[in-house]
C-alpha cells in the first residue's frame, strides 16, 4: 500500500528502464531501516512479476516469489522488476501485470516499512495507492457528489468502448446504485495484451481489459456447467469497489459467491438500465443461463464451493440466482424494495454469512422470501426463466439468426409470446 509522503519512514521514485524492466530506488536509508525491504508475494508472483536484479539487497528468493532485505552496502537501494515470458499455469490470476515498450501496469511490491512510491524525474505515469501506471495516459474524470471516479487510459491501447461512454457508464452506475457505502475516490486502469482479459479489483482499485465491451457476446450454445460470457467488465469491478465486505468484513466460506455473483448480475442489469445494452440480449442472457443450468441437472450448492464443479459457479448461477432473487423482491413489495436494498444491508454487517445474508433477504421482502433462499441458494433448484415482454419477443425476431439457442430456449419464448397476447386479449375483452 503507498502511503503519502508525511506518513512514510521510506521515500522511494519508480520509473522504466527500457522495454522489458521497472527499478524501484529507495532514498536516502539509514540505520533506523535495518531489515527493511519490498516483498514478492506468492500471489504478485503469479501475476507474472519477477526480480530481474537488485542493488543493496540481499535476495532470497522461492520457488513462488521472493523477499529483499537491505543489506546496508548502499544507501540508495534498488531493486529491478520484469515479468515473466514463460508459459503460466491457467489460472485465474495469471498475466495480471505488463511491461510493454510504451506503457507498464504493475501492483506495488509489498514493503515491510511505511513507503511513499512516486515517480522518477521524467517519467510519465500515475501512481496509485496500490498498482501504477508508466507511460503517457489520459483521464477522464467523473464526480458523484463527492464520490470520484477516476479512469485511465495509456495513449498507446485502443479500448473498444470510447474512454467517454466508459467513464460515463461508471458514473450512471455510482449514481444508479444506491447501496451504501462507497470509497472516496476509485480508479479504474485501461489494460491491453498480455494481461488477461477481464478485470480485477485492489479494494478502491482495478484494472479493466480494453477489449471489454459493453453487451455479452453471443452464446456458442446451451451447457452445463454453464459458461460466463462477459459484458461491460468495466461495470462488474466497479461494483466489486462497493462491496464492503469484501474488503472490510469478514465473510464466512458460505456467502463468498455473494462477491462475484452481486458484479456479474449488475454488470448486465446496470448496462441495460443505462441503454448500453438492448432489452433483448439481458433477457437473452439470463434465458441462457436458466437453459444451462437445467440442461444439466444442476448440482451446484451456492454455499459449498465444491458443488460448482467450476469455479464460474458464483459468476453464473449465483448471478442468475440474484436476478431472479430481484424480481421476486420486486413483485413481493410492489417494486418499492430490491436487491439493492439487500446489497446495503450486507454493506452494514461486520460479518457476512448466509445466515445474515438470508436474514437480510427476509428484512427486504418479507417472511415469504426465507424458503425461497432455502430453495434456491443452499438447494440446487433453478428459479423460473425471467418473464418476457411482447416487446422483447418482437425485438428479437429480426435477430434471431444471431444466436445459436436451444429448441427449447425457441420454445419458451414463442409460448411466452402467446401467453402476453392471449393475456392483452383477455384485458382488452374485459
Amino acid at each position: 500500500m503507498n502511503v503519502p509522503a508525511s506518513e512514510a519512514a521510506v521515500n522511494a521514485t519508480v520509473a522504466r528502464i527500457n522495454d522489458t524492466a521497472v527499478r524501484f530506488t529507495y532514498h536516502d536509508l539509514d540505520a533506523d531501516e535495518d531489515g527493511f525491504g519490498p516483498g514478492l508475494p506468492t500471489w504478485l508472483y503469479e501475476l507474472g512479476i519477477r526480480v530481474k536484479s537488485a542493488e543493496g539487497f540481499q535476495v532470497d528468493r522461492t520457488e513462488f516469489g521472493a523477499a529483499l532485505v537491505w543489506n546496508a552496502s548502499v544507501a540508495t537501494p534498488s531493486v529491478t522488476f520484469t515479468t515473466s515470458t514463460q508459459p503460466r499455469s491457467g489460472s485465474f490470476d495469471e498475466a495480471g501485470a505488463a511491461i510493454q515498450p510504451e506503457w507498464a501496469f504493475l501492483p506495488l511490491p509489498q514493503h515491510s516499512r511505511p513507503t511513499n512510491v512516486s515517480l522518477a524525474s521524467g517519467q510519465p505515469g500515475v501512481v496509485g495507492d496500490q498498482v501504477l501506471l508508466l507511460g503517457e495516459y489520459t483521464m477522464y474524470h467523473r464526480s458523484v457528489g463527492c464520490h470520484d471516479i477516476e479512469l485511465y487510459i495509456p495513449d498507446a491501447l485502443d479500448t473498444v468502448e470510447s474512454p467517454t461512454a466508459i467513464a460515463d457508464s461508471l458514473e450512471a452506475t455510482a449514481r444508479n446504485l444506491n447501496v451504501g457505502w462507497r470509497y472516496d475516490t476509485v480508479r479504474v486502469f485501461g489494460v491491453g495484451a498480455p494481461v488477461r482479459l477481464g478485470g480485477r479489483a485492489f479494494t478502491h482499485e482495478v484494472w479493466v481489459h480494453v477489449n471489454s465491451t459493453f453487451k455479452p457476446k453471443p452464446s456458442r450454445g446451451i451447457r452445463y456447467p454453464p459458461q460466463l460470457v462477459p459484458a461491460n467488465v468495466w461495470v462488474h469491478e466497479y461494483v466489486h469497489t462497493r462491496e464492503r465486505w469484501a474488503w472490510n468484513s469478514s465473510v464466512s466460506s458460505d456467502a463468498q459467491w455473494l462477491t462475484e455473483a452481486m458484479a456479474s448480475y449488475y454488470m448486465i442489469a446496470e448496462t441495460e438500465r443505462q441503454g448500453r445494452m438492448l432489452a433483448y440480449n439481458e433477457t437473452l442472457y439470463w434465458m441462457q443461463l436458466n437453459e444451462s443450468l437445467r440442461f444439466g441437472d444442476n448440482r451446484m450448492n451456492l454455499t459449498n464451493r465444491s458443488t460448482y464443479q467450476r469455479e464460474q459457479g458464483a459468476y453464473t448461477r449465483g448471478a442468475f440466482v440474484l436476478a431472479a432473487l430481484d424480481a421476486e423482491i420486486r413483485s413481493q413489495t410492489g417494486g418499492k424494495k430490491s436487491l439493492e436494498d439487500v446489497f446495503r444491508r450486507l454493506n452494514q454487517q461486520e460479518e457476512v454469512t448466509h445466515s445474515s445474508f438470508r436474514r437480510a433477504v427476509v428484512a427486504v421482502g418479507g417472511e415469504e422470501m426465507g424458503p425461497w433462499v432455502s430453495r434456491y441458494v443452499v438447494g440446487t433448484a433453478v428459479p423460473p426463466a425471467p418473464g418476457i415482454p411482447l416487446e422483447v419477443y418482437l425485438e428479437l425476431l429480426p435477430r434471431r439468426r444471431d444466436y445459436q439457442t436451444a429448441a427449447g430456449m425457441v420454445l419458451i419464448i414463442v409460448l411466452a409470446a402467446i401467453g402476453a397476447i392471449v393475456q392483452r386479449y383477455r384485458t382488452q375483452s374485459s
